[in-house]
């Protein structure tokens, strides 16, 4: 029986992490972080004159993004949405009191609309984030630091690069978060196949071989400050997941990966905004 190598059962535990992921709703509900499209559905977050005002808040509630009543998008500092002292940051619409939201297209573009989600009467409004592309999934997060978000990915557990933000604006492709990512390990799965047809009966299928990697996403400008600790926690967390796995269930591995990691950032003051950055991806390679 051929042995695994480290790498290769890092994979393979990983894997087992990345089966519990849950889908968000269209309508987001106020004070949570995120607003989460899919690549058929976008989602709102939608404001009603006289009646109320959709939000979104931070983590730790010290943010709120608000799609006020007046068009106008804005983020605040304050221990409740409804402190409005402390203005951040403020995009404004088309003045005057009206029906609009925040609409996180399932297109990557991010932009404030009149109306109400899924009625003919909505349009689209002066502002976007100017990020038009291919349909998929993407999400707005609002985050610790103050800054207001768009990634390509279903959620921060599957975090695929910036693609917007409030303070550096639109992100080229280029320079997303590819660089800050650590691969953790590879290892070959079930062979992958394609089929050429030269002529209406004449068909040839190849098979090759198929890669799985893994890896450890920093979203942060301070990413190479906290890469080895970030990877030997990833370690670490891995074998208390196998052992989780071994002797009580896989499903007992996420929650023991999630603590033990958590545990050992926080041993190594690992700055939340980093810890709270971090995810953790696949991605398959076919070699003909």
């Amino acid at each position: 029986m051929k042995r695994l190598s480290f790498p290769a059962l890092y994979t393979t535990l990983l894997l087992l992490l990345f089966l519990f992921a849950l889908p968000e709703n269209s309508f987001c509900e106020n004070g949570k972080a995120i607003l989460t499209t899919s690549a058929t559905q976008s989602a709102w977050l939608p404001s009603e004159a006289g009646k109320f005002e959709g939000y979104l808040s931070s983590p730790s509630g010290k943010y709120h993004l608000i799609m006020q009543m007046d068009g106008t998008l804005a983020l605040f500092e304050g221990k409740t949405s409804q402190d409005r002292s402390k203005p951040i940051w403020l995009v404004n619409g088309t003045p005057g009191l009206g029906n609009y939201f925040l609409n996180m297209q399932n297109d990557g573009n991010l932009a404030i609309w009149r109306g109400k989600p899924m009625t003919k009467s909505a349009i689209a409004d002066q502002w976007t984030s100017g990020t038009p592309g291919l349909l998929g999934n993407y999400f707005l997060m609002v985050q610790d630091d103050g800054n207001v978000v768009v990634y390509r990915g279903k959620g921060p557990q599957d975090n695929q690069g910036v693609l917007w933000s409030r303070m550096h604006g639109k992100v080229p492709l280029a320079q997303t978060n590819s660089d800050s990512r650590i691969k953790l390990g590879e290892l070959t799965i079930t062979p992958c196949s394609k089929t050429e047809w030269r002529q209406l009966y004449n068909a040839t299928t190849k098979f090759g071989e198929q890669r799985l990697a893994a890896y450890l996403h920093i979203n942060s400008q301070n990413f190479n400050s906290a890469r080895q600790i970030c990877e030997n926690c990833a370690r670490e967390a891995t074998v208390a997941a196998t052992i989780s796995s071994i002797f009580t269930s896989a499903s007992a591995a996420l929650p023991a990966f999630k603590v033990t990691f958590a545990a050992c950032l926080a041993n190594n003051n690992i700055d939340k905004n980093i810890a709270d950055s971090i995810s953790l991806s696949t991605e398959t390679t076919c070699n003909y």
